[in-house]
């Protein structure tokens, strides 16, 4: 070989052999992450995320595990050689970082995404699903939306903040729109998938406001799928040279003629119009609202017109005031509901405020033997206080004493005594802990609408394990997940979702195969729970003269006991609707009601919409974890019907 090109062959050599052996050493593995709501993501609450993953080694399997300070979720992948995926994933985040590690049989990767944004669960944010992202960015020239726990202090005043989605990545759970207060139906919306559509049923029924728009061409109101949401049918296109509604809404003349595409069958909704045309229709749909506007604001000439902002924010009106979960916040402890909803009471029969677990049912006596969240646990300064006399007793005084008599031996004796003697006391007050059973006490609401087959538990359950160990809670149809826990922080009174000794896994439905407990553990765990009981129940309405006519069904097994019909902001109390019974009540529309009656949530927006609810106790019914005995004593839930008929607006 030529001399010369001997040391140039060598650095080539060894050039390749470092090539070779890096790439042997990088991992085969690519993992992506990225907020599913372009512009503005709240660094507090349920944030969804797209994790998009990528395999270029060999055939891998494992799991992906989503964790942030408090909340851990894993997610079961199999990954082959070449293979593409995304998850769409729900972490809880409070203004940290969210981590996203994929741990498999063929290496791990790790990828990580710190919120940034300072929006909390205050903040007024509205969401549309489009193809043409950008669209509502004229909503931040609206000003600052007061909320309940801004209005005495207008300098805290938060603006609106406007969030975008692609039809394709629309969170497939009602769960993931936790922070949305208002969701826009844009273009290219009428082709989100079916489970995106029912997780928007979902969460307007859970107090969301869902809002379609008219204009030349609509098709989201035209799709099948969403008739039985709408607030207004029969469209016709019509074109107007200016409207006195819109100018009396945004204080800005409409000064070029647009298109509406016009309703003509109001179906009993709420509307504003100009004469006989109708600009905008609504409807409520469960705790939230559905608002059809004719006009689109989205597309010329109306994208240019000076007062859009102010008119869409007087539209979505109370929308922005509170989050869609504030009502709701009795009822189960979640994270985003506290600071606007302290207030907040809700006209439902079962115990007044916010019931807790551990809270007897009125009427219903505790059976101690049987009850193991009647029995306390010393407090913590009486267990230290044992302790110290413990060792004050056995180390101090019985050496003392044994040597000043000089019988120093006899601690061998002693100590063992007196060491029984105050583990006696201790088990004392736990002792009745060691004989309970395994028992679960649950308390919540169900909210169904007549029509719709699934209904929706929000609430919690206090578990007691008496022995240590992994347990599968044996949990179906979860939309969302946290174990609760006093939040270690002073300054701040909210909780924190804690999910990290659930162990939940997400495989296209959440379960807790694996929670893990010590022995005489307590465990209480908030969540939301999509259940198949809607046939059985069904509310109808109709007017005769001056009297609202309400037929409720029981198809149920149970009975419904402290049953309570509204219409409006009218209410009667029907006792127990017996299972199979259907009851017919007549409400005097002329009647008078107090204001202070009709401030609910509920029965505020029953009165704007003239639409109709019962209310009752549900018995028989066990939701969340199924293991152990249920607590009959200490569960309570509470079922509330919304009937689809409404009557207009009659206050």
């Amino acid at each position: 070989m030529n001399p010369t090109l001997k040391h140039p062959l060598r650095i080539l050599a060894a050039a390749a052999l470092a090539s070779i052996l890096a790439s042997a050493s990088a991992s085969a593995f690519h993992v992506e992450m990225e907020p599913l709501f372009q512009a503005n993501q709240h660094a507090v609450g349920i944030q969804p995320m797209a994790v998009d993953l990528e395999n270029n080694g060999p055939d891998a399997k494992g799991v992906l595990r989503i964790s942030t300070g408090a909340f851990s979720m894993e997610y079961p992948v199999e990954l082959p050689r070449g293979s593409k995926k995304r998850l769409i994933t729900y972490p809880v985040t409070d203004f940290g970082t969210i981590i996203a590690s994929l741990d498999t049989d063929q290496g791990r990767e790790i990828k990580s995404f710190a919120t940034t944004n300072l929006s909390t669960e205050n903040t007024p944010s509205v969401l549309l699903i489009s193809d043409e992202p950008g669209g509502l960015a004229f909503l931040r020239n609206a000003g600052p939306v007061p909320t309940p726990t801004t209005a005495g202090n207008p300098n805290t005043a938060r603006p609106i903040e406007d969030n975008y989605c692609s039809p394709a990545d629309a969170p497939p759970r009602s769960v993931g729109y936790s922070t949305i207060r208002a969701v826009v139906l844009g273009t290219g919306a009428e082709r989100i998938s079916d489970a995106t559509v029912e997780a928007l049923k979902t969460w307007t029924l859970a107090g969301g406001t869902l809002v379609f728009v008219g204009g030349a061409s609509a098709p989201s109101v035209s799709d099948p799928r969403w008739q039985s949401v709408l607030p207004a049918t029969k469209f016709v296109p019509k074109t107007v040279q200016t409207s006195d509604t819109l100018a009396g809404l945004g204080q800005e003349t409409t000064t070029e003629p647009f298109t509406l595409l016009e309703p003509q069958d109001l179906q009993g909704a709420s509307a504003r119009a100009d004469g006989s045309t109708i600009i905008t229709a609504e409807s409520g749909f469960g705790m939230g609202r559905v608002i059809y506007m004719a006009f689109n604001p989205l597309e010329a000439p109306l994208s240019h017109w000076a007062g859009r902002s102010r008119a869409i924010q007087n539209i979505l009106g109370s929308s922005l005031l509170q989050s869609p979960q504030a009502a709701l916040a009795q009822y189960s402890r979640e994270p985003l509901q506290f600071q606007a909803a302290a207030s907040i009471a809700f006209p439902v029969p079962g115990p007044a405020g916010a019931p807790d677990a551990a809270t007897l049912v009125p009427g219903m006596p505790s059976v101690a033997n049987e009850d193991p969240f009647d029995t306390k646990l010393p407090p913590t300064g009486q267990v230290f206080g044992v302790l110290a006399g413990y060792f004050i007793a056995v180390v101090p005084l019985n050496f003392l004493i044994l040597r000043k008599f000089k019988r120093g031996e006899l601690a061998w004796f002693t100590a063992p005594i007196l060491s029984l003697a105050f583990a006696s006391v201790l088990f004392k007050s736990a002792g009745n802990l060691y004989g309970q059973k395994m028992s679960t006490a649950s308390q919540g609401i169900m909210l169904v609408r007549d029509g719709l087959p699934e209904a929706l538990f929000v609430g919690t359950t206090k578990v007691f394990i008496p022995k240590g160990g992994n347990y599968d809670l044996h949990m179906t149809g979860i939309d969302s997940i946290g174990a609760l826990e006093d939040n270690p922080y002073d300054y701040s009174y909210r909780t924190t979702n804690n999910s990290l000794d659930l162990n939940p896994v997400d495989n296209g439905e959440i379960t807790v195969p694996s929670m893990h407990a010590s022995n005489l553990a307590f465990r209480e765990i908030t969540y939301r729970q999509h259940v198949s009981i809607g046939s059985q129940y069904s509310l109808s309405m109709h007017r005769s003269g001056a009297f609202a006519v309400c037929e409720l069904k029981n198809r149920g097994s149970s009975d419904l006991a402290n049953a309570t019909v509204f219409v409006g902001k009218r209410s009667q109390a029907v006792g127990t609707i017996k299972a199979g019974e259907t009851k017919t009540v007549k409400l005097d529309l002329t009647a008078p009601f107090s204001e202070q009656s009709g401030g609910s949530p509920l029965q505020s927006a029953l009165g704007y919409y003239g639409g109709a609810a019962v209310a009752a106790t549900l018995s028989n019914f066990r939701p969340g974890p199924q293991i152990g005995d249920e607590v009959a004593t200490r569960s309570h839930v509470t079922l509330l019907v919304f009937s689809k008929d409404a009557l207009g607006g009659i206050r």
